[in-house]
């Protein structure tokens, strides 16, 4: 679309023209006038005109303009952690969510079909035989092109990296010490920092560079555990077999943060410090917590305060949680918040609650139609701007297993909205007997809204634990399971 710019000089130059034209054709009276040609360049200032006679039409081009067509070409790319998902099962919908066509990913997982205005594109991986997962893209503009599927590298059909273990051993401390080694896939704890279980590496665990990285923490035992002693092992191989914490470091100072808390987080507001991946790697949880503090009845301003790793300080998440009690409109609800800590020292203050809280507002109500097994549906309530939302139903196949199918949508599209028709070909993956899991919301700083969130496609199981978050962003989450 032309810019605001362009459309007043068009307007401008238009206007020149016409009245030049004008004086050429006479006065009226037989007489010819000089027909001269008119320089293209002409201005409003080239001519008598008065500037409030031409009316400037400024055009917003940056406006998400509503475009609706007929079925256009569209393509979907299936992945897993990022790699190709070749032979997926993709069905193309219309916006009801009737069947217009299947196709299957080529090698590079992409499958090709037609959708029109709102279409929607459900994609298919069979993890094993006894789980599935579905995925179904709502609300598509098919002039985009395309849109993207991935599911998170934790539902990958687990091959280890060989060896498959990494046994990870440390120095004694003089006193008595829970140790636990992670990889930040997994860790592992014990009270003989020489004789820990071995670590499982698995793909997800290993960056592109083919490296991972490794903590260590000692902590005091008891109902009060106080940390000790940290470390970090940088760069160790992917396949590597074994890795050494060749000391401990115990330059701890304390963190500060600062919690204001008002409705609607009427249960609990939890505040955790944890460590955090430098790098985003695919399947890493968001963060493995090295402390936290519960407060409950969280009414007020409150301070909650942790011993802090300084030599970890660039590699800590602050996570805190708000938590509402169930009502007769929905089941219980919280809301999220996790940040990456800076390297310096800093004292953070939040609001989790209230008109100006750092918090997704969370979801007002909740609740699953199953009347039609093949069609369910959701009906639901926010007031909420995200990048984007997803409903979870899970169900058991007479076949035996698991299916799980999420529904992904704009945060807007509050009201109902239903599952689409499969075809005949998946038959044995209408959804008898499912059930409503969850609604989750996400916002992630390095997503742009809706439309760029398809064209990314990460996919969020909230039965799985959810999606990893890039270990950089700040991420929130509002999640409500349904009324009971």
């Amino acid at each position: 679309m032309a810019s605001p710019n362009a459309i007043v000089r068009w307007l401008r130059r238009s206007s020149a023209l016409f009245l030049v034209a004008l004086v050429a054709c006479g006065d009226g009276d037989g007489t010819t006038a000089d027909t001269t040609v008119a320089d293209d360049t002409a201005t409003l200032s080239d001519v008598d005109v008065a500037p409030d006679t031409v009316d400037i039409v400024e055009v917003d081009d940056t406006a998400d303009v509503s475009r609706d067509v007929g079925p256009t070409a569209f393509d979907v790319t299936v992945t897993v952690g990022g790699a190709p998902l070749a032979d997926a099962a993709v069905v193309f919908h219309d916006a009801q969510g009737a069947v217009l066509s299947e196709a299957v990913t080529d090698a590079s997982g992409v499958a090709s079909g037609m959708i029109p205005t709102d279409g929607m594109v459900t994609t298919l991986y069979e993890r094993y035989a006894s789980e599935r997962f579905l995925v179904t893209l709502t609300h598509l503009d098919p002039l985009t092109g395309g849109a993207a599927v991935d599911y998170p590298a934790g539902l990958a059909r687990s091959v280890p990296v060989a060896p498959s273990t990494l046994t990870v051993t440390a120095p004694a401390l003089e006193e008595q010490a829970l140790f636990r080694v992670g990889n930040f896939c997994e860790q592992v704890y014990g009270w003989d920092p020489a004789a820990l279980d071995a670590l499982p590496v698995f793909d997800g665990c290993v960056t592109a560079a083919g490296t991972q990285e490794v903590f260590a923490f000692a902590q005091s035992g008891g109902l009060n555990p106080e940390p000790l002693a940290y470390q970090l092992v940088e760069d160790v191989a992917g396949d590597a077999t074994a890795a050494q914490v060749a000391s401990w470091r115990t330059d701890f100072s304390t963190l500060a943060v600062e919690v204001t808390s008002a409705a609607p987080f009427d249960d609990q507001v939890a505040v955790r410090v944890g460590v955090a991946p430098a790098a985003a790697m695919p399947g890493a949880s968001d963060q493995v917590d090295l402390a936290d503090t519960t407060l409950f009845d969280p009414v007020g301003v409150r301070t909650a305060s942790f011993p802090v790793p300084d030599g970890m300080r660039g590699r800590l998440r602050l996570a805190v949680i708000g938590r509402s009690r169930a009502t007769a409109s929905v089941g219980e609800r919280s809301s999220a918040r996790a940040e990456l800590l800076p390297a310096e020292e800093a004292a953070p203050s939040l609001r989790v609650g209230g008109d100006e809280s750092d918090l997704l507002p969370l979801i007002d109500a909740l609740s699953g139609d199953f009347t039609t097994p093949a069609r369910p549906a959701v009906d639901w309530s926010a007031s909420l701007t995200a990048d984007w939302c997803a409903a979870e139903i899970a169900w058991q196949p007479a076949a035996g297993g698991h299916d799980q199918w999420l529904l992904v949508l704009p945060s807007d599209a509050t009201g109902r909205a239903q599952w689409p028709e499969l075809p005949a070909s998946q038959a044995a993956l209408t959804p008898t007997g499912a059930r409503l899991q969850a609604m989750t919301c996400r916002d992630w700083s390095t997503i742009d809204g809706y439309r760029d969130y398809l064209a990314r496609g990460p996919v969020d199981y909230f039965s799985y634990g959810g999606v990893p978050s890039p270990a950089r962003a700040t991420t929130r989450v509002s999640t409500a399971s349904p009324a009971e």
